[in-house]
């Protein structure tokens, strides 16, 4: 899909936030890997995913922003704001266990959802692109889990002795 992310201009998502995935991917990519997906569009404030749910769609955002909030001891916390180019949804996608987060459109947001049947079947007509994906998602986990990291060991620095 021609311009989906706007990855040539230096201000777009995917310079200013480094989980936006597949930034090298061709038009031509873009539209078969597209094929795969469902649009959905979600006005401001629709809870898009649930804790506990088990449905395990992965989620690529489009257009908007799509706060993750879970529930702390002191009430609901918003763990991550995801943008234009990037994901959510990939631990559930990957390990297939119920939601851990509430995933809460900030404004209008536009995704594409892939679910783990389209997955297969990606990967089976198109080999190359799913490794691909599958490596970006990889990627993003990484670095989600980096950050987390560097967050705790900062939490806990306070703590210690």
């Amino acid at each position: 899909m021609p311009g989906l992310f706007n990855y040539d201009d230096p201000s777009a998502a995917c310079f200013a936030d480094h989980t936006a995935i597949l930034c090298d991917l061709t038009d031509a990519e873009w539209d078969v890997l597209i094929g795969y997906m469902e649009r959905k569009l979600f006005p401001a404030g629709t809870r898009i995913v649930k804790v506990g749910d088990n449905d395990h769609t992965l989620y690529l955002v489009v257009s908007g922003e799509v706060d993750l909030i879970v529930e702390g001891p002191k009430g609901p916390v918003r763990i991550l704001t995801v943008t234009e180019g990037s994901t959510f949804g990939e631990v559930g996608f990957f390990d297939h266990e119920p939601r851990s987060a509430h995933a809460i459109a900030r404004g209008a947001v536009e995704v594409l959802a892939l679910c783990p049947a389209r997955l297969e079947q990606l990967v089976a007509w198109q080999p190359r692109l799913a490794h691909k994906l599958v490596m970006e998602l990889g990627r993003v986990l990484s670095m989600r889990l980096r950050k987390l990291s560097r967050n705790w060991a900062v939490a806990l620095a306070g703590r210690l002795p």
